[in-house]
């Protein structure tokens, strides 16, 4: 994680949090993949734990993190069910026969298997939630603690976020967060 702020950027987007790749890469492994749906989905799951209600707020949040989902089962072989198969065509479109409301293509994948492709998907995001969900509810202190902070500072990077993650979740987790490897 780079910086956390709750000022207002763009329409709709209440605050951020941006994360910058620790260094350039092309592969990801599912564990990464998995840390960055339970990242996206952290906002969502704030919501629900401290306000006991959901917004539209983290709309573009759960966008990715479904779009991610879907590349880990169709494209990448990362669903335990499925195996290692991809069910991407050469021309990038999903493969399946009936016209797909998301992607807008119709090829050889039977329904069947477009249910558990759906259902591979709802699963990985589900689980990533609810991840995320325990770990808020586990540092539920220091989440309060960092959302004062906030409230004062309204945005924190670099060493004084470091601080601020420290101070709210310990140093050890920190270290993870900010290095990526949340876990």
């Amino acid at each position: 994680m780079h910086k956390i702020s709750i000022i207002p950027r763009t329409m709709g987007a209440l605050g951020f949090t941006m994360q910058l790749p620790v260094e350039d890469r092309s592969l990801q492994s599912k564990p990464e993949l998995e840390d960055r749906l339970a990242v996206l989905l952290g906002g969502r799951a704030a919501e629900e734990l401290v306000f006991d209600e959901i917004t539209t707020g983290a709309h573009n949040d759960i966008e990715r993190a479904t779009q991610i989902a879907r590349h880990m089962v169709w494209e990448y072989g990362m669903s335990e069910r499925l195996g290692p198969l991809s069910f991407v065509g050469p021309d990038g479109g999903r493969q399946l026969r009936t016209p797909d409301p998301f992607f807008g293509r119709s090829a050889p994948v039977s329904e069947a298997t477009a249910e558990i492709l759906d259902a591979e998907v709802s699963a990985l995001v589900r689980s990533a939630y609810t991840r995320a969900r325990d770990l808020l509810r586990t540092h539920r202190d220091g989440l309060t603690r960092l959302a004062v902070k906030l409230r004062t500072r309204e945005t924190l990077e670099g060493e004084e976020l470091k601080q601020a993650l420290a101070d709210a979740v310990g140093p050890q987790a920190a270290a993870e967060a900010v290095a990526g490897h949340g876990r």
